[in-house]
């Protein structure tokens, strides 16, 4: 199912790079490396993110409700680019949206350390703490 994912990973990335690469005449051989080189990249990039994401999962318990927070601002974005391009430039736009992500991952990483999870009895978690 992973190489499967990759897969269509790398299939959907590949008009995106050709999107921005320079394609002008002249610059076809530079354009095919940096749009096999980067589909590489992001291939193992992404199996490398999926394994330690799972690791991660494990280990802080509202990690996965800070990606979903993620994956739905994302979406939101992607479907109010039109209205967003009007306000704000394309900086803008980077730094804030990689401001939400910090915050919806730190945010989630830390309120797993500090806060107990809510459906634990408490003499579960003090046998969880004699063991460690």
């Amino acid at each position: 199912m992973l190489a499967i994912i990759d897969i269509v990973f790398a299939m959907d990335s590949i008009p995106a790079v050709m999107g921005i690469v320079d394609n002008s005449p002249g610059n076809e051989d530079v354009a095919k490396l940096v749009i096999y080189t980067s589909n590489i990249f992001a291939v193992l990039g992404l199996r490398s993110l999926f394994f330690l994401l799972r690791g991660a999962v494990t280990k802080f318990d509202y990690l996965q409700q800070g990606i979903a927070i993620v994956l739905v601002f994302i979406g939101a974005k992607m479907l109010a680019e039109h209205w967003i391009n009007m306000i704000l430039t394309k900086n803008e736009q980077v730094f804030i949206s990689l401001g939400v992500i910090l915050v919806c991952i730190s945010g989630s990483i830390f309120y797993s350390i500090f806060i107990t999870k809510r459906g634990m009895p408490a003499d579960a978690r003090e046998d969880e703490s004699e063991e460690n």
